[in-house]
């Protein structure tokens, strides 16, 4: 008689959090680019250390976007207004990391412990981003 082998309780704990994984792939999109940028710019760094001089100047831009914005389209209100500001704070935030991680090296100095800071902000800022509205809304936003 064969009797086929069962998963280990390790097996069967890391399939239910792939498939968890997998399920909520698109809730996790800041923290798997961030996860994927550091490795990224460390590699950078290695081959082209001053294309961070670069990227610096790309930093720029969210500020120059949010400046454009104001005067295209002034917000309706101050929560607009707020996010606007905080989406740009956090992409010329995660922008000005990568340029100071290619050009210093992505461990150095507290380059880690800002990009932790600037996963968990980016990830917030996403999942409030997504979350359903629970109001109606209106045909002037829909626009």
């Amino acid at each position: 008689m064969v009797v086929p082998e069962r998963p280990s309780l390790t097996a069967r704990a890391a399939a239910a959090v792939g498939w968890w994984l997998w399920r909520t792939r698109r809730a996790w999109v800041p923290t798997g680019a961030a996860v994927l940028l550091l490795p990224f710019t460390g590699a950078v760094h290695l081959v082209a250390p001053h294309a961070g001089t670069a990227l610096a100047v790309v930093a720029a831009l969210p500020v120059l976007w949010l400046a454009a914005a104001s005067r295209k389209r002034p917000a309706p209100g101050k929560s607009v207004l707020r996010w606007r500001v905080t989406i740009t704070a956090v992409i010329t935030a995660m922008t000005g990391w990568t340029a100071l991680a290619v050009f210093y090296g992505p461990f150095a100095g507290p380059l880690p412990w800002l990009w932790l800071l600037i996963t968990c902000a980016a990830q917030s800022v996403w999942s409030l981003l997504r979350r359903p509205s629970s109001r109606p809304a209106t045909a002037e936003e829909t626009h």
